[in-house]
């Protein structure tokens, strides 16, 4: 796993807090089709092509001026997502995308993420949205109420919706030993 400095993890952290705060909304009590709505991100479900071998899980598309404009709606970007994924997929890959718009709206206008997120990325911008996936998707209060009261971790899994290797993941950036 890549690592991230602490004032990165407390940015995440405090982007993630934020967002509930001016939604209103959190996961798994509200979908993240409705929090992306909420956010100005539009969420189509699509089967995409594979790029240089590799499956694309999804994508995120920043609107420029002219194609807010031509929507009529008040979306800023759109995420694409991969409609030949376990539903457990599509839902990390949204919260993925959802970090990338929060946190690097600034460096991009388009992004796409492959099937292997890759974490040698020299700025950490992968790693930081899988962090941001994972704090949104397995909330720290929540994620330690169903640790202590599930019998394993396919429980904790589907509980968030989440695949095992997320939840595993999760337990790491936590400093959570084994379950």
């Amino acid at each position: 796993m890549a690592y991230l400095n602490p004032t990165r993890v407390s940015i995440i952290d405090k982007a993630v807090e934020q967002m509930v705060l001016n939604t209103g909304l959190s996961y798994p009590k509200d979908s993240l089709l409705d929090i992306a709505k909420a956010l100005g991100v539009e969420v189509v479900s699509a089967e995409l092509p594979d790029l240089q071998t590799k499956k694309v899980k999804g994508y995120i598309k920043w609107l420029s001026d002219e194609e807010k404009e031509k929507m009529g709606k008040p979306y800023r970007a759109k995420i694409y997502l991969n409609s030949n994924q376990a539903d457990t997929t599509k839902t990390f890959t949204l919260a993925h995308e959802l970090g990338h718009f929060l946190l690097h709206k600034d460096t991009n206008n388009f992004r796409i993420d492959l099937e292997d997120y890759s974490e040698s990325d020299p700025d950490n911008q992968e790693t930081e949205a899988n962090y941001f996936a994972g704090c949104l998707l397995m909330p720290k209060d929540k994620f330690f109420n169903a640790l202590n009261n599930a019998k394993g971790l396919d429980q904790v899994a589907e509980a968030f919706g989440v695949s095992v290797p997320a939840v595993e993941a999760r337990m790491k950036w936590l400093h959570i030993g084994t379950f």
